[in-house]
């Protein structure tokens, strides 16, 4: 009985001697830790957006154009694709690889990037498309599905990409390919990185994708009418000038003659073109000179006049020198070899 009473006795003192020590520690942490002070560490960035940095563009540079927001401008110099800041000047090379050569470059509708094809010298029949960012000057391909690049197969190595229009929203895009014979096909890529080749040995002029639908508008020149893809229904029966499309989806199509637009008509699919708005134009002005915004702006380029006429208000915004890009924010020129960038209210 001894030994019980001595075995539970210590078994008692070791327990009591056991909390006391892990209620002092217990304390000892939550006094710790209630006390430490925390420092917020914040990483600033000492570049400061430079304003007004003054953004020059070399004599021989050719085929300026900008970004849709005007954030960048790009032009070839050197036969080199270079890309410039337009808020701090910071200009970037977009690399080509050796034994490659570039065949078509064209800025994104709705972001700051750039779709690029470019070929092999030995696979001129092989279009590998990228994309160039310009936000954070990385070029990469685009994978399908399988995480393959992906590619398009022209018919013939002599064939030549003449236009492509990207989807952003839904991630597809239509390439328009000239023949050597003269007649077109479009390249449809889905979503998937499949290819499928589309209104073969056909005249087509332009073409314009929706934002959120698929299919396109185009210019059937073959039988002098506007149509639609996807049910190759005649959306203008009439010889026109397919001019562009906003985020409404609706249509903007001119009305003239040797490219010479004198009244504009607007509307949807959905509706009969009889029914479509219509904007007169006091003076003809030159189809390519016609620019259609996202927002539905119709601003119309003088570039006799340097200035930019809104064809809905009619309101006019002069600028000087060669005329860039403009949306319905910005207006974007060269004067003086520097780039200009003029809001419009």
């Amino acid at each position: 009985m001894k030994v019980v009473k001595t075995l539970t006795i210590l078994c008692i003192v070791t327990l009591l001697l056991e909390s006391g020590v892990f209620f002092a520690l217990d304390k000892y942490y939550k006094s710790t830790l209630l006390n430490t002070k925390t420092t917020e560490v914040r990483i600033l960035d000492n570049k400061k957006t430079n304003k007004n940095v003054d953004v020059f563009v070399p004599n021989d540079a050719t085929q300026l154009s900008a970004s849709y927001d005007c954030k960048y401008i790009s032009y070839y110099e050197n036969n080199q694709l270079i890309v410039v800041n337009t808020a701090n000047g910071a200009k970037n090379t977009v690399s080509l690889s050796s034994g490659y050569s570039r065949v078509y470059a064209n800025w994104l509708p709705d972001i700051d990037s750039i779709i690029l094809c470019e070929v092999k010298s030995s696979e001129k029949d092989i279009i590998e498309i990228y994309k160039y960012n310009a936000e954070n000057n990385i070029k990469q391909a685009p994978t399908d599905t399988n995480n393959n690049p992906i590619k398009l197969q022209l018919n013939s190595e002599r064939d030549k990409i003449e236009d492509i229009e990207y989807s952003t929203i839904m991630g597809i895009f239509y390439a328009k390919v000239l023949k050597t014979n003269g007649r077109n096909y479009i390249l449809y890529n889905d979503v998937n990185g499949q290819t499928t080749s589309m209104l073969n040995s056909q005249n087509i002029g332009s073409i314009k994708t929706f934002d959120d639908k698929f299919g396109f508008i185009y210019e059937d020149l073959d039988n002098g009418c506007i149509k639609y893809s996807e049910a190759r229904n005649v959306v203008y029966s009439e010889n026109a000038y397919l001019l562009g499309i906003d985020s409404n989806d609706n249509i903007y199509i001119g009305i003239g003659n040797n490219n010479m637009v004198t009244k504009i008509l607007y509307g949807t699919m959905e509706q009969k073109s009889s029914n479509w708005q219509t904007i007169n134009l006091n003076a003809s002005a030159d189809k390519n000179n016609i620019n259609i915004t996202a927002e539905g702006k119709v601003l119309i380029n003088n570039s006799l006049e340097h200035n930019i006429l809104d064809a809905k208000s009619n309101k006019k915004v002069s600028y000087s020198g060669s005329f860039i890009k403009v949306t319905s924010s910005n207006l974007i020129f060269v004067n003086d070899g520097k780039i200009q960038n003029k809001q419009i209210e």
